[in-house]
């Protein structure tokens, strides 16, 4: 859900650029050449490639291309064109907005997955050091519930002596049933709730929760919660 409005925000970005950028020509089309106002339409493709994906940033393109042609190559109100040389300038438009599209988009995904990789190890820290004092099954539980939800943002729950035999990962977009102890799955597992409308659990995600869940293996092995003995 967060995505696709960001995702409509984005596309949203691409039209009223392009059109202040229309309004813009219009008020000035009188003072300036036709290749003037082709490098200012040039211009807001390219912003929109730098803020937004390669979807908006292509659709910014064909806006400007068609707005320019209509409005500022003669003959106006037409999207007939007498100069076949615009065509030229159209495909650059056209070029620079993929481009650009796709190498934003790039930038983008690799900023939050380094974002996200930050945050998920942020949480393999604060899971150790809280675990580290703690001597009770139920403090266990209760505190790997708390950053199993935070590491994944879900509804985490931990069940201990569970008779069935749970398969790692499955739930699709429902719950994901993880073991505690890989080898054991009988002996406890981790239930997390995501919204299936919103999201599932990205690979990262599930080796984040692997890593939390070791740690917290470790901790009830440590405290008598079980396994151990020849896990």
């Amino acid at each position: 859900m967060a995505r696709e409005s960001r995702t409509g925000r984005e596309y949203g970005l691409a039209v009223g650029v392009i059109g202040v950028t229309l309004l813009m020509g219009l008020a000035v089309r009188s003072r300036l050449k036709i290749i003037d106002v082709g490098m200012l339409f040039l211009l807001a493709v390219v912003l929109v490639a730098a803020l937004t994906r390669r979807g908006p940033a292509i659709l910014s393109a064909v806006l400007a291309t068609a707005a320019f042609d209509f409005f500022f190559v003669p003959p106006y109100g037409t999207f007939l064109v007498d100069d076949r040389g615009y065509f030229f300038t159209f495909a650059v438009m056209l070029i620079v907005a993929s481009v650009m599209g796709g190498l934003t988009a790039r930038i983008k995904e690799a900023a939050e997955e380094a974002g996200e990789r930050g945050r998920q190890v942020g949480e393999l820290y604060a899971l150790s050091r809280d675990l580290a004092s703690e001597t009770t099954a139920e403090r266990v539980i209760a505190i790997a519930r708390t950053h199993l939800g935070r590491a994944v943002r879900a509804e985490a729950d931990l069940v201990l002596a569970r008779a069935s035999q749970p398969e790692p990962w499955q739930g699709g977009f429902g719950a994901l049933v993880i073991p505690v102890w890989p080898d054991r799955p009988e002996a406890g597992v981790a239930i997390l709730r995501m919204d299936p409308e919103a999201r599932v659990a990205t690979e990262e995600e599930r080796r984040t929760v692997r890593l939390l869940l070791d740690q917290v293996a470790v901790a009830l092995e440590r405290i008598g919660g079980r396994p151990a003995a020849g896990s």
